[in-house]
């Protein structure tokens, strides 16, 4: 048994030998040797005042984000903006190369689309009955510049809407038969079309709306298609909805951009620290 002289003069030994391990640890790589078991505990929350600014801001308005990564954004600050979402992320307090950061102040924009321009995306290349689409275009018809029916002429709103209403779906059946001594042959061509009674059937809708408040007016030509089945079935679908996506990404940024001046880099992607 050790006296409990000697077992204070080892606990001494080894509190110094472990406090030279420590310094010297420090020293070269800036790691710290401690026994399994210890926890480390921040005394932060015991303090006047935090030790340092972080915390994460979220907002729909573009205005907001702006003046907040204004005024918390630290040098070597970045914006990554995700075009597709209208969303954002400002990570503030990411330092440069040589000062690197925590990355731990972040800022969040997200833009809600218009509701014009989220239900042109939800429409979009979805197989509707007559009375659906029909009534989609009324409800949206303030933002439908009209159509263009099959034979390229111009149509109204309300006549796309009728012709779409009054769909009828004609088939016609034409058999050919050659009859000789040797041998006979037969042909069968089905063919199926649909037509409106109201008149010619559009085939391109025109419809123009702002992607998002803040945004410039965007035109969007609405490709129809009749799927001839024993209840027709109308489809619409964006003509170009990936450039005119790239087109609106770019004026995303350029709106960020303006929003945050000098203050943050900003770049199309995303960032994790």
């Amino acid at each position: 048994m050790f006296s409990p002289e000697t077992i204070a003069k080892i606990g001494s030994l080894t509190s110094d030998a472990l406090s030279a391990v420590q310094a010297e640890i420090r020293v070269e790589s800036k790691l710290v040797a401690l026994p399994e078991g210890i926890g480390l505990h921040s005394l932060e929350k015991f303090a006047p005042g935090r030790y340092r600014f972080r915390g994460a801001f979220a907002t729909g308005s573009l205005y907001d984000f702006g003046d907040y990564v204004k005024e918390k954004a630290e040098p070597g600050a970045i914006v990554a903006v995700d075009p597709k979402d209208l969303s954002a992320v400002a990570t503030l307090n990411l330092g440069t190369t040589n000062n690197p950061g925590h990355a731990d102040s972040r800022a969040t924009l997200k833009i809600d689309k218009s509701a014009a321009y989220a239900a042109l995306l939800q429409i979009d290349g979805k197989k509707l009955n007559q009375q659906d689409a029909a009534e989609w275009l009324e409800d949206w018809a303030a933002y439908v510049d009209g159509a263009t029916a099959t034979d390229s002429s111009e149509l109204s709103c309300k006549q796309a809407v009728a012709a779409i209403r009054r769909i009828t779906i004609e088939a016609a059946r034409k058999i050919d038969s050659d009859q000789s001594q040797l041998g006979s042959t037969r042909s069968t061509l089905e063919a199926i079309e649909a037509k409106s009674s109201a008149g010619l059937m559009p085939a391109v809708i025109h419809f123009a709306c702002k992607p998002a408040d803040g945004f410039m007016t965007r035109s969007f030509s609405l490709r129809v298609s009749v799927i001839t089945s024993e209840k027709p079935q109308i489809v619409l679908r964006i003509a170009g909805l990936d450039g005119i996506r790239e087109e609106i990404g770019n004026e995303f940024r350029g709106l960020i951009s303006s929003a945050v001046g000098d203050s943050a880099g900003v770049l199309i992607g995303s960032f994790a620290p």
